[in-house]
């Protein structure tokens, strides 16, 4: 039997944590102070460093896929501003972990005040997300591009789950016939393949249709022959009408019965497609933002890739 002021009975436990023991106050102050010091570090740390998105680009060959790549990587890496990659036409798919500036909001933060201590935090371990560029030569958009498109929207799994899509088009090149034709097409199959995995889960399925969206990167504006967003929007989603209208007399001809997953915005294609067409009957968004493929002007903020960085911030 112990003593009834010792610490190896029940009775003498309680006794002296209930009278003033020494002993007792400093067990008492470091549970008090470590429990949720350790619980801020399990569960804190935890919300502060997410898994990395992925997102994945995607674009005619030209258009400054690898450049914008190349770019990010380098800002990412600390290179010098004033230093500019040599590209070339990739032939294989590369993949990076880019950090995020943390000068750019994100979905999480964009409410937070500029004097929230956390923000502090993003600074010194910023957010990073990983970005997938692909070959955009004809021949390979089907091995690399759309293959990689197919397999990441279909993934359930965090490390290779698709966030979204960055398609960059030529804008300088658009006002040529077949430019816009080849790029509308390549934009064309894109979209469908998101619209038939939204649609493979029923027609209620417009919400798993916006976790994956599409950013048309309208690249070179810096360029004096670039067409604006708005008429890079608007020459996009005429030839993409063509485009529909023809697969969709093809169906007809050949007898198909069913082609709702086969035609893009709607089951007859008969209205004319819009990208708010495809928003209000599918549910995927796409957004047309102006940019080019170098540093950002301090006088001209967004005149380089930051609107398209306030875009993947929006969606992490």
């Amino acid at each position: 039997m112990g003593k009834p002021g010792g610490w190896n009975s029940q009775a003498g436990i309680l006794t002296n944590l209930l009278d003033g023991n020494v002993i007792a106050i400093v067990l008492a102050v470091f549970i008090t102070f470590s429990v949720p010091l350790l619980l801020h570090y399990i569960f804190y740390r935890r919300v502060v460093s997410p898994g990395c998105s992925n997102f994945l680009l995607l674009g005619p060959s030209g258009a400054g896929k690898t450049a914008l790549f190349s770019l990010l990587e380098a800002k990412t890496s600390h290179l010098s501003k004033r230093t500019s990659q040599l590209t070339h036409t990739s032939q294989t798919s590369t993949v990076a972990t880019i950090a995020l500036p943390p000068s750019i909001p994100t979905a999480s933060n964009r409410y937070r005040s500029v004097n929230d201590p956390s923000l502090k935090e993003i600074s010194r371990n910023p957010i990073k997300y990983r970005l997938k560029d692909t070959p955009g030569h004809g021949k390979l958009r089907e091995s690399q591009g759309l293959s990689q498109l197919l397999l990441m929207s279909k993934s359930k799994e965090p490390n290779t789950r698709l966030r979204g899509v960055i398609f960059v088009v030529d804008t300088a090149a658009l006002s040529e016939d077949e430019a816009l034709r080849d790029t509308a097409s390549y934009l064309h199959d894109v979209l469908l393949i998101l619209q038939k995995r939204a649609l493979n889960r029923g027609k209620s399925s417009s919400k798993l249709a916006t976790e994956i969206p599409v950013l048309v990167a309208a690249n070179k504006q810096d360029l004096f022959t670039a067409l604006p967003p708005g008429s890079v929007r608007e020459k996009l989603q005429a030839e993409i009408d063509r485009i529909r209208k023809t697969k969709s007399k093809g169906l007809m001809d050949a007898g198909a019965v069913d082609t709702e997953e086969d035609i893009l915005g709607n089951d007859d294609g008969l209205d004319n497609f819009s990208f708010k067409l495809l928003e209000d009957e599918v549910g995927v968004t796409v957004d047309v933002i102006g940019g080019a493929v170098k540093e950002d002007n301090k006088e001209d903020l967004g005149s380089g890739v930051q609107k398209w960085e306030e875009w993947i911030g929006m969606c992490l």
